[in-house]
């Protein structure tokens, strides 16, 4: 079997179809539709604008974010730098994070590993495909391709300062990743300097090899300490939080289920690329085998334990540093593929070639099956919406406050207008508390809804319905009834709905009751 032109086109069309797919789902999102597309989006769009506007809310007290991740919020809400942008905007800057990054490293890595013609492209849609299937987080990947467009064992200070400001803007994106751009730096010198390695360049190399990922350490480990220190956010293993372990095999909240999604992902690609190394050269020694083993096994079994988490397990986008990890061994093992490409077709095994197939396949697959279409619910109702929260927000101002857990971009963006902002209670941190079953910061809570704080409230429709495992997030669903709805409902009712006509959620707006509400068993 001959890796001919033909079969690359053929290759080129499934990956361009399944890229094509992913891309038109991503941009589907993109509309000035003025609620929420999801269930935290609006509120996400708030939190971003924190950084650059936060002087801008009227409220209470200065908004401030409970987490410290500013690699994070800095990256989606730097467009907050420019004045009076609309939503419209902020959705088509997040659908580009969402596409870009991906292209990017598969272009630099190919870039560096000197891909030829069309096996460039095939590579490159392969591996937007392939970090697809989390998907990654953007940060994530902008420090990978850092580490692969700029490290070299030639240039060490330069590789020094560029991991090591990796490492730092992986730790400020998410704490977790603080260690991967400095373990990335030492596997990519691994990979590209042994071969060279001859007793003149020894020294020098092995210095490289430890000093660079030494500095992305540094860096990351200084992102690690302001989380762990920060006022806004602090490192929490959540020890109160259930681990759901029956996710990881199928599932209502993630249909193939944590361990055999994950598996199918990466087997095919560990199969070829184990055989493309044990036939030709593989470029690392003894020890640094080890090293990768152990570092594949780490990411891996970090990202099953997260994603086992109440509130996680969806999808496979904590495997994030396990993917780009496998992607730039992929990298490495075409490039043996390409060089030893005349000797390899010779005594190619079908098995090989079936696991070629999948590695392919299962990438386009799931842009496939993932594929929606997305029905933006009415302009006009959404228009008439906002009139209506307007004016009631303005009549209830003159009794009390008024409390938006939901619906917070609806102020950033300017729909609603003159409205203070209460800036406790907002949902997401109501529903990581929830399950954490941190009924610590709850007591404020309940206090404030017993004495009728707020003359009004906005949430998502809430709903005492508990859940079983047969459902999807049925747990989550529980936690957000236990601690939020069923109290809530206790001391306030619902006056108006809002119906979810195609994405997002149904809108409420409460105002306090009376009677206290009756949880129905």
């Amino acid at each position: 079997m001959r890796f001919s032109n033909k079969n690359k086109y053929l290759i080129i069309i499934a990956l361009a179809l399944g890229t094509f797919l992913v891309i038109i789902q991503r941009f589907q999102w993109v509309t000035d539709y003025p609620f929420s597309l999801y269930w935290s989006e609006g509120n996400r769009l708030y939190d971003y604008s924190i950084y650059f506007m936060a002087d801008k809310y009227i409220a209470n007290s200065r908004p401030v974010l409970p987490w410290f991740s500013p690699g994070r919020y800095l990256t989606w809400g730097i467009l907050f730098l420019l004045p009076n942008t609309t939503i419209w905007l902020h959705r088509m800057w997040t659908a580009i994070l969402g596409t870009i990054p991906a292209f990017l490293f598969g272009y630099i890595l190919s870039v560096r590993l000197r891909f030829p013609g069309l096996t460039k492209w095939i590579f490159i849609l392969w591996t937007f495909l392939f970090l697809s299937q989390g998907p990654i987080y953007c940060p994530l990947i902008f420090s990978a391709c850092l580490i692969v467009g700029f490290v070299h064992e030639r240039h060490v200070v330069r590789s020094m300062a560029i991991t090591m400001l990796a490492g730092y803007y992986a730790g400020i994106s998410r704490w977790i990743w603080f260690m991967a751009p400095g373990i990335w730096s030492f596997l990519v010198l691994c990979f590209e300097t042994q071969r060279n390695s001859g007793e003149k360049n020894f020294t020098r190399i092995n210095a490289a090899k430890i000093g660079i990922p030494l500095a992305g350490f540094a860096g990351g480990f200084i992102a690690f300490l302001q989380v762990l220190f920060s006022s806004t956010g602090t490192i929490q293993l959540h020890q109160s939080e259930p681990l759901l372990w029956y996710r990881l095999f199928p599932n209502a909240t993630y249909f193939f289920g944590i361990l055999p999604g994950f598996a199918l992902t990466v087997v095919p690609l560990i199969a070829i690329v184990g055989w493309i190394f044990r036939k030709t050269y593989f470029p690392l020694n003894k020890p640094e085998q080890l090293i990768l083993g152990f570092v594949l096994l780490c990411f891996s079994m970090l990202g099953m334990i997260v994603s086992v988490k109440i509130g996680c397990g969806a999808d496979l986008h904590h495997f994030d540093m396990a993917f780009i990890t496998f992607a730039m061994i992929a990298g490495y093992g075409a490039k043996e593929f390409i060089d030893w490409q005349p000797a390899l077709v010779q005594k190619l095994p079908e098995w090989i070639c079936i696991m070629g197939i999948l590695a392919i396949l299962i990438p386009v697959s799931y842009a496939v099956t993932r594929f929606h279409r997305v029905q933006v619910p009415s302009f006009k109702d959404a228009k008439n919406a906002i009139e209506l929260i307007q004016g009631k927000i303005e009549q209830a101002q003159v009794q009390g406050e008024v409390l938006l857990m939901d619906e917070r971009q609806l102020l950033t963006f300017g729909y609603l207008k003159n409205v203070k902002l209460v800036t406790d209670y907002e949902k997401k941190y109501l529903m990581e508390k929830a399950m954490g079953n941190n009924g610590k910061v709850f007591q404020t809570f309940y206090s404030d809804l017993a004495k009728h704080r707020f003359s009004l409230i906005l949430s998502e429709q809430l709903s005492t319905r508990i859940k079983g495992r047969r459902r999807r997030v049925g747990e989550e669903n529980n936690a957000w009834v236990k601690w939020v709805a069923v109290p809530l409902l206790r001391y306030y009712e619902p006056i108006w709905t809002y119906p979810n006509r195609g994405v997002g959620l149904s809108l409420q707006l409460l105002a306090p009751r009376n009677k206290s509400f009756k949880n129905k068993e």
